[in-house]
């Protein structure tokens, strides 16, 4: 839906293109204002239930915007959503660490991100192809009543998420018994760590690297793919429409290939080198984009084609590694908090970029957008090494000392 929601309060709902512009400010506003919110939320409270109630408030935001009539509508209707991401984001990962053992952890993040980009694909499809049968104003409103119902089913997942973990005493349901076994009478506790909340996490260089990477992938990756790239392929290929649909329609195949073919090569590496991996793909991708314009007619296709394929492997290489290396980087009672953080940094990445590549665009060549595209990846590269610098490698080996330097968890190292 959400390529249909600029024309439908622009157009169906007539208050003009500023108001669409206002509808997504406000959500990107509410949104960062309450992650901090949400990841507290996530910590304190079982992170299941804290992602339903997000998933709720995001249903009752397209519900009440099935019936909006004005501008005050929609901009509660933002306000919704954005509180809703503002609690959803930050409890994800806690959630799919509730319910997933360490060792699968990187192949559902990867399943989860490919189910998002083809739902994400098959309804905009379907919503357009809905819209455009002449249903006018009471199409999209029959559109966005439907979307919000098909928010209830995972409302309903994420609780049963919720209180298993209650029930398994806020552990994996198959982790090991040993894990299982209190802690033996009269041990001498842990000592307490010196800084707890958001203090913590703020502490870490591991999370502030993780944050980076998140900032760098949203700036220079996935907000490029959406913005500058289709303007780029307009100004290689004018008029070719079907040129920049075949680049989308390749890279969501890719992503849907490369979960069986990537993934379980990716399981065998160290995780932060899985990670380093993304932004080396788009790189390449946006090398292969700078070559194209050099290209014309079958030969700058198939340039197009290998950029997206590129940009889907880093793409997958992200999705099944970012999670699961934050998950390692801080203990289990601060890990919504860290999540919050880096959706934080996920938000401001997002929001900047379409800006900065519309402004490559506007001042460079095509060619030289593409190489500064590129150059500027390798900044979402370095962040990577920052992070393996903060030495995450070695919570990942089987050794006695697990924990990561910079935390100390109330339950001893981890």
């Amino acid at each position: 839906m959400l390529p249909l929601t600029a024309v439908y309060v622009s157009e169906q709902l007539g208050l003009g293109l500023p108001w669409a512009g206002r509808y997504f400010g406000a959500i990107a506003l509410t949104s960062f204002v309450l992650t901090p919110l949400g990841g507290r939320l996530a910590d304190l409270r079982r992170p299941g239930a804290a992602a339903a109630t997000g998933v709720l408030l995001t249903a009752s935001g397209y519900l009440l915007l099935a019936a909006a009539d004005g501008w005050a509508v929609v901009l509660v209707c933002a306000a919704l959503v954005g509180a809703g991401n503002a609690l959803f984001y930050p409890a994800l990962a806690p959630t799919i660490g509730a319910v997933t053992v360490e060792s699968e952890r990187q192949r559902a993040f990867s399943l989860r991100y490919t189910a998002m980009n083809v739902g994400a694909g098959l309804g905009a499809g379907a919503g357009a192809l809905f819209v455009a049968g002449g249903h006018g104003v009471h199409g999209y409103r029959l559109l966005y009543v439907l979307d919000a119902l098909t928010f209830v089913p995972l409302a309903l997942t994420l609780l049963r998420t919720g209180q298993r973990r209650a029930a398994e005493g806020d552990l994996p349901p198959n982790a090991p018994p040993a894990s299982r076994v209190p802690a033996t009478p009269g041990a001498p506790a842990a000592p307490a760590p010196a800084a707890s909340g958001y203090l913590a996490v703020l502490g870490s260089r591991a999370v502030l690297g993780m944050a980076a990477v998140q900032c760098g992938a949203m700036l220079f990756g996935y907000a490029q793919f959406e913005s500058s790239v289709p303007l780029l392929v307009r100004r290689s290929a004018p008029g070719s429409l079907y040129l920049l649909s075949g680049i989308v329609v390749v890279n969501t195949v890719a992503v849907v290939v490369l979960q069986r073919l990537l993934v379980p090569r990716l399981r065998r590496w160290p995780q932060a080198t899985a990670l380093l991996l993304a932004p080396s793909c788009w790189v390449a991708a946006y090398c292969c984009g700078a070559l194209s314009v050099l290209l014309s007619g079958t030969a700058l296709a198939a340039a197009l084609a290998v950029f997206a394929a590129l940009f889907a492997a880093g793409e997958t290489a992200y999705a099944c590694s970012f999670y699961p290396l934050l998950m390692k980087a801080v203990p289990r009672h601060l890990l919504g908090r860290a999540s919050a953080i880096t959706s934080l940094a996920s938000n401001v990445g997002s929001t900047a970029g379409p800006a900065v590549g519309v402004a490559l665009l506007t001042h460079t060549s095509p060619g030289w957008t593409w190489s500064l595209l590129a150059a500027s990846a390798t900044a979402t590269a370095a962040a990577c090494l920052m992070v393996r610098s903060a030495r995450l490698e070695s919570a990942e080996a089987p050794a006695v000392a697990r924990s990561v330097p910079d935390f100390q968890s109330p339950e001893g190292p981890r």
